[in-house]
């Protein structure tokens, strides 16, 4: 690999990290804490991501152009949907086989990952969403002769932080946040 390419490497190497991160530390609590590979919770990610592209896309139509009305939007539509499909999963199924064989949650968290995509599908088809106008909005960012996106080299990574920073504190700080790490340790 050429040297010059270095950089693009690094920043790229670190915004799908940060990607990754958000998604494991998720999957990862569920799993210390409940035992159950929830092979479903994708699915969540991929709900709350059509969403917020869904809002943006609408309020990119009904005239909002501001970073600081898009991004936000996009923060809450994401969190917002992929917290209410985890929620509907976990007291419509997942409850229910606390008694049953890991092997048996395992594919019933698989049936419920088909059954999410196939409804995602109905619900969004088969075409890619994208939020570039959010993207777009935040501007580049100039390293060298390698052009990014701000989105790219400082919203993603400050938000893999600042949830790392939320969850750090809930766990060692919130009474339930201690409770989940004394389950996760008995």
């Amino acid at each position: 690999m050429p040297l010059e390419l270095l950089p693009l490497a690094l920043v790229d190497g670190v915004a799908y990290a940060s990607l990754l991160f958000l998604v494991s530390m998720g999957l990862t609590l569920v799993f210390g804490v409940m035992g159950i590979l929830n092979v479903a919770h994708g699915a969540f990610y991929a709900y709350g991501g059509y969403a917020a592209s869904t809002l943006v896309m609408y309020l990119v139509s009904s005239g909002f152009q501001s970073p600081f009305v898009l991004l936000p939007a996009l923060f809450v539509a994401a969190i917002g949907i992929g917290l209410i499909v985890g929620w509907v999963l976990e007291f419509t199924l997942i409850r229910r086989a606390h008694a049953y064989d890991p092997i048996l949650k395992l594919l019933l968290t698989f049936g419920a990952f088909l059954m999410l995509e196939d409804l995602q599908r109905l619900i969004w088809g088969v075409q890619p969403y994208s939020a570039s106008e959010v993207v777009g909005s935040l501007g580049n960012i100039q390293l060298g002769d390698i052009t990014y996106t701000t989105y790219q080299i400082v919203v993603v990574p400050l938000t893999a932080l600042l949830a790392y920073g939320l969850l750090e504190y809930f766990l060692k700080y919130t009474r339930l946040g201690k409770q989940t790490v004394a389950t996760t340790h008995n």
